[in-house]
């Protein structure tokens, strides 16, 4: 009986530890780049309808081993799917570097706060290197918090790519109005 409790506070602290407020950031990890201002009452949808996929460009600046992303989002239904991808031509690219897929139920994106997704893996970056953080819900609905400083983050740029449109990303930038970058953080351990 005990060994079965054990199991089960043992799984339930693993299940908790895939999605983290930001107060829970290991000791040792540091954000290596990242976009900070959240406008909490203007947010983008991702999933849905529309099937909307949102994504950020990044610049690694110090590198290390990837262990995950700090995103202002919440979720309602379905399971929220975070990747890591490569840039062509400074858009999100095709090659999945990492991948995470987590519960709706277990996004907990509060206004001005930052929900914490782990990425698994030893996906191992380096200073200058271009990342995509490209997030989607094939099943359900989410929402994105838009940036409340828009165009200051200079390492890459907020995406999305849509129904009815065509396949292929448009930056946030070709729409007045709307921030060019997304509110992220990319957490490293440099060891």
């Amino acid at each position: 009986m005990r060994q079965r409790m054990f199991l089960r506070a043992a799984f339930a602290v693993l299940l908790a530890a895939s999605v983290l407020p930001a107060s829970a950031q290991a000791i040792g990890d540091l954000v290596d780049t990242a976009h900070f201002p959240i406008d909490p009452a203007r947010s983008f949808g991702v999933g849905g309808s529309t099937d909307q996929k949102l994504a950020q460009t990044l610049t690694v600046e110090v590198g290390g081993h990837v262990t995950g992303v700090f995103l202002s989002i919440t979720c309602s239904t379905g399971r929220l799917a975070v990747e890591l991808r490569n840039v062509v031509m400074d858009m999100p690219g095709t090659t999945v570097l990492a991948r995470q897929e987590v519960r709706a139920d277990r996004i907990r994106g509060y206004f001005g706060k930052f929900a914490y997704v782990k990425m698994p893996g030893d996906l191992r970056v380096y200073a200058g290197t271009r990342l995509a953080i490209v997030v989607t819900n094939e099943k359900g609905s989410c929402s994105l918090y838009q940036s409340a400083d828009p165009g200051t983050y200079a390492g890459g740029k907020g995406w999305f790519e849509t129904l009815p449109n065509p396949p292929g990303w448009l930056p946030f930038s070709d729409f007045p109005g709307d921030p060019d970058d997304l509110p992220f953080q990319l957490v490293v351990s440099p060891t």
